[in-house]
């Protein structure tokens, strides 16, 4: 018994060690997440992917966005790091930015891709013009065409520049590599006016995010509650009962987030109550299963 306890502990001590580019992919991933330059500097000048996928299925931008750490992002993104690569969520740089919000995050992706559709020095300064709240060059129109005048307007909605948002809104149904609409990050950000010229200017209310949940602005809107954002886009053609890519509806995004008010105007649009996601959940269930008393009154069977 003695010499198979032994046989087993040496066994287990010669155990081959993580190869050490996963140690230095954690070692990353926890430099970023700590906003510590000099370590992510060290890290990269030793020849370290900006893109490696951490054992914990993280990547360096994601969590550089998801954390809203802007030094650590760009020092990843002169350092090559592809915006366009997922965490083992499925998530990129940009929905987590979008989703928590960090704009600084946003609006330096949005540059980013500006560089990757080949805009010029002067496309450049514009968009730091705009980031940094300088007055814009009077000829800035000829400066933008195609996907650049998509990025442009996507980056005057990030930084609430309603007068931007006006004078670009024709390109509210241009696509840009990000994958996501302005109309979309108006509805995120409760940006009211930017989606009342968005949908006036022809902007699709059910555009979905090319990420990974598929999400419309309606969706989006429910995050916070925006409900006057809600009632545009619905009169605008928005398709209340539009699955995502969890078939989850916009009725279930606001019980998710406890948003009453915003699922009662979604009822009276005539959101279906029974529609159920990929986990079998209706809208009921998940208020049952968060516990929200009002949403499961206002859910309840009439």
């Amino acid at each position: 018994m003695i010499i198979v306890l032994l046989v087993l502990l040496i066994a287990g001590c010669a155990r081959p060690a993580p190869p050490p580019q996963v140690n230095r992919a954690a070692e990353l991933v926890r430099a970023v997440r700590d906003d510590s330059t000099a370590t992510i500097r060290q890290l990269l000048g030793a020849g370290l992917s900006p893109d490696t996928l951490a054992p914990d299925g993280t990547r360096p931008l994601t969590e550089a966005a998801r954390n809203g750490r802007v030094a650590a992002a760009r020092l990843l993104l002169d350092a090559d790091a592809r915006s366009d690569l997922r965490d083992s969520s499925g998530a990129s740089a940009m929905d987590d930015a979008v989703e928590y919000q960090h704009r600084d995050i946003a609006i330096l992706l949005v540059e980013h891709a500006a560089q990757d559709a080949g805009e010029s020095p002067a496309v450049a300064a514009w968009f730091d013009s705009l980031a940094n709240k300088r007055s814009l060059p009077a000829d800035w129109r000829r400066l933008l065409d195609g996907e650049l005048t998509s990025l442009a307007l996507l980056a005057a909605v990030i930084e609430g520049r309603g007068d931007m948002v006006s004078s670009l809104r024709h390109a509210a149904g241009v696509p840009n590599r990000t994958g996501y609409t302005p109309l979309l990050v108006a509805a995120r950000t409760g940006d009211e006016t930017a989606v009342i010229d968005l949908l006036e200017a022809g902007a699709n209310p059910d555009a979905e995010v090319a990420g990974h949940l598929h999400e419309t602005p309606l969706m989006e809107a429910a995050r916070d509650g925006y409900v006057g954002i809600a009632h545009r886009l619905i009169r605008a053609g928005a398709h209340v009962d539009h699955l995502d890519a969890t078939r989850q509806t916009a009725l279930m995004w606001a019980v998710r987030e406890g948003e009453t008010d915003y699922a009662r105007a979604l009822l009276q649009a005539g959101a279906q109550r029974g529609l159920r996601n990929r986990d079998g959940e209706t809208a009921l269930d998940i208020a049952k299963r968060i516990n929200h008393g009002d949403l499961i009154t206002v859910l309840a069977p009439r």
